[in-house]
Order: structure tokens, then sequence, then C-alpha cells
């Protein structure tokens, strides 16, 4: 046995740690795609606690509330990592992580880099690490070109795929599905008002992660109260969702404001063979067959005019575009952010 050959190829197999938010179980898909590619790969949750107070408390980067049981928290994640033999850690839309922590990686020699799933106006914490950083990507283009990260557009996995269905007719209705902040509801509310002549309905998948809280911002947006009802404090599981989309014309998108990115619900509806309507202007920047099963609005005042395209039926997506929308595409394009190859070798 060629005992230094061995432990050459020891050396050089990949470990990879996922850090980030445990939000709607996104980095737990991802995790899995890299483990089916050979890396091995562990999800560390980057909040010491996922509690409505711990959660307020980090998005609006109260750290001197939280610093004692946060750096408690990172400590342990670090020894956990340097304890496994990672060699790259994916930091995925963090709001927690500071500067002290990848520079403790960093002197380990592991390599950090980052992937964002919000822009910078809704979460900045993130642009103190990129200096530090081996690897940067975004999906909100505009702050690719402002701070030099790659572009790497979301996915939909292959529960939202439509050749993982048996659906043969779909209903006249919409389907919205959100985290309802106060400016969706607006939205909402005007979009079910433009939708109502026309035999359309509007199917409302909505989350917040608070009953009182939402009902707190209702004060200032009174026009919310009308969705309270509606409105789910757990998380809505993939199948459900894929189903709601299956069985729908189209899938309503409203962007976060100031966000240019394109959200997961871009990716999933287009994969699930519904129409995509949406406000968000990024979508021309798909390719032109997506762009195809698409209505762009500028104003949600002009969706009864364009009701009657979403009537027809769409062709069935090409292979081709069916993996641009998936979660393997994402998996190439971040893995290689990271300077690492699609799969790892045994």
């Amino acid at each position: 046995m060629n005992t230094s050959f061995d432990c050459k190829l020891s050396v050089l197999k990949k470990r990879i740690a996922l850090v980030g938010p445990n939000f709607f179980s996104y980095i737990q898909a991802i995790r899995d795609e890299f483990i089916v590619r050979g890396y091995p790969c562990r999800y560390y949750d980057e909040r010491h606690s996922n509690s409505i107070s711990a959660k307020i408390a980090y998005r609006l980067q109260l750290t001197s509330l939280l610093k004692k049981r946060r750096d408690k928290h990172l400590a342990e994640i670090l020894e956990q990592i340097i304890a496994e033999g990672t060699t790259d850690v994916f930091l995925i839309d963090t709001e927690v992580i500071n500067p002290v922590f990848v520079k403790a990686l960093r002197s380990r020699r592991i390599n950090v880099h980052l992937y964002m799933w919000d822009s910078a106006s809704n979460k900045d914490s993130f642009l103190q690490l990129l200096p530090l950083l081996n690897g940067r990507s975004s999906f909100e283009p505009r702050d690719c070109e402002q701070y030099g990260m790659t572009y790497i557009p979301l996915f939909a996995e292959k529960v939202f795929s439509i050749a993982m269905s048996n659906v043969e007719t779909r209903n006249d209705e919409f389907v919205f599905l959100g985290t309802l902040h106060s400016h969706r509801a607006i939205h909402l509310s005007a979009l079910e008002r433009a939708v109502e002549l026309s035999g359309f309905k509007i199917s409302k998948l909505l989350y917040y992660h608070s009953r009182l809280l939402y009902c707190i911002k209702c004060l200032v947006h009174p026009r919310a109260f009308q969705y309270l009802q509606f409105v789910q404090v757990r998380g809505f599981d993939k199948r459900e969702i894929a189903a709601a989309y299956f069985r729908s014309r189209g899938v309503l998108d409203i962007h976060h404001p100031g966000q240019a990115g394109l959200t997961s619900r871009t990716f999933e509806s287009l994969r699930s063979g519904a129409w995509l309507i949406t406000l968000n202007p990024t979508v021309l920047s798909l390719p032109e067959e997506l762009r195809k099963r698409i209505l762009l609005l500028s104003d949600v005042s002009e969706l009864p005019s364009r009701i009657a395209i979403a009537r027809s039926d769409l062709p069935p997506l090409s292979l081709e575009m069916d993996h641009y929308l998936s979660l393997e595409r994402f998996a190439d394009e971040l893995l290689a952010v990271g300077g690492l190859p699609s799969r790892q070798l045994p």
C-alpha cells in the first residue's frame, strides 16, 4: 500500500460547511445537493436561537443584547468546523457572522465564501466581511456590480418540476405565496381588486413569524388587517406550495422594495409550468424561452388586461431551461465561486 499517496489524497479531500439562518429548509437543500456530489457537508444555524425576539434582535443588529450568547454559539460552531477538518465554509445569506469569526477560519487556512439571498439595502451586515473572503456571490445583480460579487440566480428544487407532477388541468386562479410584509399586503389587496371581475381568484399562502407583530404592523397599514385570518406562523411545506402552483394558471410575485434580485418564487413558479406574474423588471435578464412565460407588470392595474394571456396553456419546458431553473445549476455555480469542481471523486 502506498501510504504517502493515500495521505495526499486525504489532504486533497474537500469538506464543506454551510453557515446561515434557518429559513424554509433552503440551505438544507443545498447541503443535500453537495453531499450527492461527493462533498461531506454539514449545515450550522448561525443563530443561537430562532425565537421571535432573537430573530428581531439579529435583524435590527442589536448586538449588545445578544453578544454573550451569540459569541458562545459562534465559538461552538467554529470549534466543530475546525474539528471536522472542514476546508471550505459557505456563508449563506448571513446576518450574524462577524469579521472575528471569518478571521478565525482564515487563520486555520479554511476558505470562506459568501452567497447572499438578500440585497445590501435590506441586509447590509455582510459588507464588512467582503475584504476577508475567498469567494463572493449574490442573487442581487446591483450588489454584484457595486461590490465585485458574482451573480448567481436562485433555484427551484425538483419538487417544483412540472415533470414530477401528474397535473392535467389548471384552475382559473393565481397563487400568492410570501412573507406578508406591509407593502405586500397593500399590493395583494390591489391585485385582488384588479381580478375580481375576471372570474379568477387569488389563492393566498401567507406567512408571518408572529401574529402579534403582524397586528402591530397593521396599525401603520390598516389595509393589511384583512389578511390576518390567512396569515400562518409556520412555514408552508414545499410539496403543498408545489401542488398549489401545479393547479393554478399563474403565480404572483411581489419582490421586496429596493431589491432587484429574482426570488425563489420566480424559479419555482416557472419550473412548475405556471405563468409568472411579476413587478420585477430583472426577469428581462432571463433566457428568452422563460421570458415568454412571464407577464411583467409595471403596475398591478395592468393585470386585468393581461388575464386573457394567462388563460392560455404554456408549452412544456425544454430540458435546458428546466436545468437552468434547478438546484443542480445553482450548485454548479456556487461551487465554482468557491473554486471547487462540480463533483468530488470518491
